[in-house]
C-alpha cells in the first residue's frame, strides 16, 4: 500500500526495439512531463531503458532489473508512454498486471501533452 507520507518511488521504463537513443529520451521526457502535472510532490525517480532488444521477450536486461526491484518493494509506480512497452501480447500483459497488483505497484500510461512534438516519419 502506498504510504502518503513518503516520496512516491516511480520507475520510468522506456523501450525501443531498434537502437534509438533519441526515442528513449523522448519517452523519458513525455513520462516526466506527464508525471509533473499529476503529482503534488516530487517523486523519487529511477530510469530503466532497453534499447535495441526484441519486444517479444521479457528477457530484457533493464526490464528484468525493474521486475526485481518491484518484487523487492522498491517501486510504488511504473510509468510508461504506452502499455505495450511492458508487454506486446495479451498473456504477458495479464501476467504482468497480476505481478504488479500482487506487489501493490500502480502502472501508469503517460501521454504527450499538447505542444510536445511527436516523432514523424521523414
Amino acid at each position: 500500500m502506498l504510504n502518503l507520507t513518503n516520496p512516491v518511488r516511480v520507475a520510468i521504463y522506456c523501450y525501443s526495439e531498434g537502437v534509438d537513443s533519441d526515442f528513449i529520451a523522448y519517452q523519458r521526457y513525455v513520462v516526466q512531463q506527464d508525471l509533473a502535472g499529476r503529482l503534488d510532490r516530487t517523486p523519487v525517480v529511477s530510469h530503466y531503458a532497453d534499447d535495441g532488444v526484441c519486444s517479444r521477450t521479457e528477457v530484457r536486461p533493464n526490464f528484468q532489473r525493474l521486475l526485481i526491484e518491484v518484487a523487492a518493494g522498491a517501486v510504488d509506480c511504473v510509468a510508461v508512454t504506452e502499455m505495450d512497452r511492458l508487454s506486446n501480447d495479451l498473456d504477458g500483459a495479464s501476467h504482468l498486471a497480476r505481478f504488479f497488483q500482487r506487489h501493490g505497484v500502480l502502472v501508469v500510461e503517460c501521454l504527450p501533452s499538447k505542444g510536445i512534438p511527436v516523432r514523424a516519419a521523414a
